[in-house]
């Protein structure tokens, strides 16, 4: 089951977070709002990219070939971050902690998203 953090839900007028539970009432049908996922997974719009993976460097990880990869630049990675790295000229995907060469971090992925075959 997906772990929402609680910044993700709508915030109210005075600024307390609702967090929804159980199931809606069919009355409520009228309140939904539709859903925008970049408004899910972007939280520094001027800093924000996106960028299809490829290879099968990440699979230990969850993010596998084709998945799009959401980056935001404006974060400091933490210890066992996943990042985008630039080193000697070439873009690459690790984990913070297991880069062993020198190479700049261009990017915290914040999030992964996959597309599943129909």
């Amino acid at each position: 089951m997906p772990n929402f953090e609680p910044e993700f839900y709508p915030e109210t007028d005075d600024h307390k977070v609702v967090i929804p539970q159980g199931f809606a009432s069919p009355a409520e049908d009228d309140l939904d709002v539709p859903l925008n996922l970049h408004t899910y997974v972007v939280r520094h719009r001027a800093a924000t990219f996106f960028v299809r993976m490829t290879g099968r460097a990440m699979e230990l990880h969850g993010i596998f070939d084709g998945d799009i990869l959401v980056i935001d630049r404006s974060l400091t990675p933490k210890k066992d971050s996943i990042v985008v790295a630039l080193i000697d000229g070439e873009f690459i995907v690790r984990v913070y902690g297991d880069i062993t060469k020198e190479g700049e971090v261009w990017g915290v992925v914040t999030f992964s998203v996959k597309h599943h075959k129909t």
